[in-house]
């Protein structure tokens, strides 16, 4: 799913759509150096959890595929990160440090309304 509605938001779709809990591992969310500078650590990490990017793209696959993607994807000219797994439950869930963390959801863009919601 392209996320350009939010990270946060587009994930809740695909627990939603699928019947399963998705759970983010916030630390092993790709952040720039430039991004931590600009806007500070905990800004940065709510803008990738809830700002929304055109050219960025989710996915799940099996566990035991990551192994084959990763080597396939190593010339390609753009990277990949794993930053969650799928899970028996319902919803969205982020953890940090191996906790539960609580981001601010709520400033997701709302594609088809046309404002933050």
């Amino acid at each position: 799913i392209d996320l350009s509605d939010g990270l946060a938001t587009d994930l809740e779709r695909i627990a939603e759509a699928s019947g399963v809990r998705v759970v983010i591992e916030v630390e092993d969310l790709p952040q720039s150096e430039e991004m931590k500078a600009a806007f500070g650590p905990e800004a940065a990490t709510d803008l990738v959890i809830t700002g929304g990017d055109d050219y960025e793209l989710a996915f799940t696959m099996p566990p035991d595929r990551e192994a084959e993607l990763l080597a396939r994807a190593a010339g390609w000219s753009c990277s990949l990160s794993r930053i969650g797994h799928v899970e028996a439950g319902a919803g969205l869930t982020f953890r940090r440090d191996g906790r539960p963390f609580s981001p601010d959801t709520t400033r997701s863009w709302r594609h088809f309304q046309g404002d933050l919601r």
